[in-house]
């Protein structure tokens, strides 16, 4: 009876809320409540080598494969996910996601003997304002499902770019144009790295992230976000 008394107290202060509303208690050990789990859509990419997520990388060069975990449709709970973790400073989301997500991807085959995760970074004015890079906190995440190493501090962003958003792929291409370097490319030698973002959506970020790193020797790319936009 004292055990369930304390139980119950814990829960007012600490309740186990949804991560997608912040509302409504979230099942037993799940992340999410009913509802947002009906309105989740949870992909299978990275159970095949070609998928809806490289079918949008087409024409970028030196991808081996790439998946994401949720197809972000507009207003969907996925989008609520998204925003949480990047505007309201809910970076332990983003944690806990990419720690589920490691350990399905460990377990495709598509995602083994990965060397070093690859977080896409923000510029430096960027991460100041936010105070975290919600990519990095995805690799935390995904470093502890799939006990493979984060890489921080090589991919450097050096071009700060207003927000792209609204932008076609063509105008974020050329905003991005020149915007990354690589600090360190001996590191990454011979390596396989897993390049990691919050969502995919045209792509254009991914590819001239993908262009700098693939100057490397013997660089295997794959990559992946934690949600990719489907446009209806």
């Amino acid at each position: 009876m004292v055990k369930e008394f304390f139980k119950s107290i814990k829960y007012l202060v600490f309740p186990n809320l949804c991560l997608a509303c912040l509302k409504e208690p979230a099942g037993g050990e799940d992340l999410f409540c009913i509802n947002c789990v009906y309105n989740l859509s949870i992909s299978e990419m990275h159970l095949t080598k070609e998928n809806q997520f490289t079918n949008r990388l087409i024409g970028i060069e030196g991808i081996e494969t790439g998946a994401a975990y949720y197809l972000f449709y507009e207003g969907g709970a996925v989008g609520e996910i998204l925003h949480k973790i990047k505007y309201t400073g809910r970076k332990d989301i983003a944690v806990v996601l990419g720690k589920v997500y490691g350990e399905k991807l460990v377990d495709s085959k598509y995602f083994q003997n990965i060397d070093y995760l690859v977080p896409v970074p923000l510029h430096r004015n960027r991460f100041r304002k936010r105070g975290f890079n919600q990519s990095e906190e995805l690799c935390k995440g995904l470093s502890e499902g799939m006990e493979v190493e984060v890489e921080t501090n090589n991919l450097i962003r050096i071009k700060d770019t207003p927000t792209q958003t609204k932008l076609s792929k063509s105008e974020r291409q050329k905003n991005l144009k020149g915007a990354f370097v690589v600090s360190n490319p001996e590191r990454l030698e011979g390596k396989h790295v897993l390049l990691v973002d919050d969502v995919l959506t045209t792509g254009a970020t991914i590819e001239m992230c993908t262009n700098v790193l693939r100057k490397i020797n013997g660089i295997k790319i794959s990559i992946v976000t934690l949600a990719i936009r489907v446009y209806q």
